[in-house]
C-alpha cells in the first residue's frame, strides 16, 4: 500500500516536471505567440465590453432623465 503511495507522488512529481518543460520550451522558441496569446487572455470579451457599456448607457440616461425632472 505504502508503495503506491510512493509511485503515485513520483508521477506527481514526473507530470509536473514535463509540464514545466514543455511550458519552457514553449516560451523558449515562440515567444511572440505565448505573447499574442496571453494578450489575447487578458484583453476582455466582446460580450463583457457589450454589458458594461450597456450598462454605462444606462446609468448616463438615468443621470439625464434626473436632470430633466428637476428643471
Amino acid at each position: 500500500m505504502f508503495r503506491m503511495e510512493i509511485n503515485q507522488a513520483y508521477s506527481l512529481i514526473a507530470g509536473f516536471i514535463v509540464f514545466a518543460v514543455i511550458v519552457i520550451l514553449t516560451l523558449k522558441y515562440f515567444p511572440s505567440e505565448c505573447a499574442e496569446f496571453i494578450r489575447r487572455l487578458r484583453s476582455p470579451s466582446a460580450s463583457a465590453v457589450k454589458k458594461q457599456s450597456e450598462e454605462l448607457l444606462a446609468k448616463m440616461n438615468k443621470n439625464v432623465a434626473e436632470r430633466k425632472s428637476r428643471k
